[in-house]
């Protein structure tokens, strides 16, 4: 697509986040059409200039992909300014379960404990004054937003943005509910094999 008379390109983007989606998954198995323009830029070793800090998330949140993710990451002076979350006593944490997914290999997975702990959790923070357009709620599977939605709308709590992941990257909110739902005696991880998906779904937050 570019013609021999280009002098000068210049491309702005992130091969750290979500990769291209292509609508036919044989050709991004076969001819790696999910691969962007910019990560071929990188991988081929041409020159590339990175942003080294960050504006959005509180440091410890910051941490969650510095250095998995990104090898170098500093933190911008705003960003330790931020108040603490209301009714709750960390600002990040993850809560460890054994309740097990459903859904077989031909449909989207869900997690019943994960759906109804997280609207749970939505509607107190709602209840420590927050405005529900300050909470988003996060998934990795399309099975388990629709699942949490229909909690949501049965609990009466609306105006909160329910989600995947895979809608989200370039946006972010001030409190980010990240369901992962993957739960079985095999091991299986699924999408949180990806790194891309990892770091979209760590790096939402402020």
């Amino acid at each position: 697509s570019l013609t021999p008379q280009c002098e000068q390109l210049i491309l702005i983007g992130d091969h750290k986040q979500l990769r291209p989606n292509p609508t036919v998954y044989q050709l991004a198995r076969n001819y790696h059409l999910d691969v962007s323009l910019f990560e071929r830029m990188v991988r081929n070793g041409m020159h590339c200039d990175t942003l080294e800090i960050q504006h959005r998330m509180r440091p410890e949140i910051a941490r969650l992909i510095v250095p998995h993710i990104y090898e170098k990451l500093e933190n911008h002076e705003s960003v330790l300014k931020y108040g603490d979350v209301s009714g709750i006593e960390g600002n990040l944490f993850f809560l460890k379960h054994k309740y097990l997914e459903a859904g077989d290999e031909n449909k989207s997975k869900s997690n019943d404990h994960e759906a109804e702990y997280l609207v749970a959790l939505c509607g107190y923070l709602l209840k420590q004054g927050y405005d529900p357009s300050s909470i988003t709620i996060l998934t990795l599977y399309t099975g388990q937003m629709f699942l949490i939605k229909n909690i949501a709308r049965r609990k009466g709590i609306t105006g909160v943005r329910i989600t995947p992941v895979d809608n989200f990257q370039g946006e972010e909110n001030d409190i980010i509910l990240l369901s992962l739902v993957r739960s079985n005696d095999d091991g299986r991880i699924g999408f949180l094999s990806i790194s891309n998906r990892v770091c979209v779904s760590l790096s939402r937050a402020k």
